[in-house]
């Protein structure tokens, strides 16, 4: 239930809040055309891909079945992130109709969190995926398997970490105040 801007701080903050969902639902509008334009688009492109650079195997000819497979790959590695988006895009919206420091908007905060937390496994399954839809139908001794650990992994999953600590100490906040209210 929206909640009336009681200060011009808030209003501020309501301002704001809608602004970033509007950004946040045009990354994740972005996120799935530019997975859309590495699977389909320019196939020198998804060789330079950085889970396939390093790799030093000839994938041969990008065939129709191979693209889609890479898609489905991007996409696999993409949903915690886009889940993360997501959660921060309906937090942002309460924000903006006034639900601040609720039950709701702690739970969006708690979400993000875990999806952050999740996407230290974005990079190693979407590489291992990729780079196995990328060798379908190669030769024995030409396929290829390779796993990608990237530092922004490790550190998604650590800040990850951190921010469900903080989603229980503010969700902790949150059960006190309102505990608070009901004694006034």
């Amino acid at each position: 239930m929206p909640r009336p801007y009681p200060s011009e701080r808030m209003q501020r903050i309501a301002r704001f809040s809608r602004r970033v969902a509007v950004a946040l639902l045009a990354v994740m509008v972005l996120t799935w055309g530019l997975i859309a334009y590495i699977s389909f688009g320019d196939p020198e492109g998804l060789l330079a891909h950085p889970w396939l650079a390093q790799t030093g195997f000839d994938l041969g000819a990008i065939t129709p079945i191979k693209r889609v497979a890479v898609f489905a790959a991007l996409i696999v590695a993409a949903l915690p992130y886009q889940w993360g988006l997501f959660e921060l895009w309906r937090m942002f919206r309460a924000f903006s109709a006034g639900d601040v420091l609720t039950p709701a908007s702690v739970a969006h905060f708690r979400r993000f969190a875990v999806a952050l937390t999740l996407g230290v496994f974005s990079s190693p399954v979407g590489s291992g995926l990729m780079s196995l839809a990328l060798s379908i139908g190669m030769p024995p001794g030409q396929r290829a398997f390779a796993i990608a650990f990237s530092s922004e992994s490790l550190l998604s999953g650590m800040l990850g970490a951190a921010m469900i600590v903080v989603g229980w100490v503010l969700g902790e906040a949150v059960a006190a105040a309102d505990e608070n209210r009901s004694f006034v």
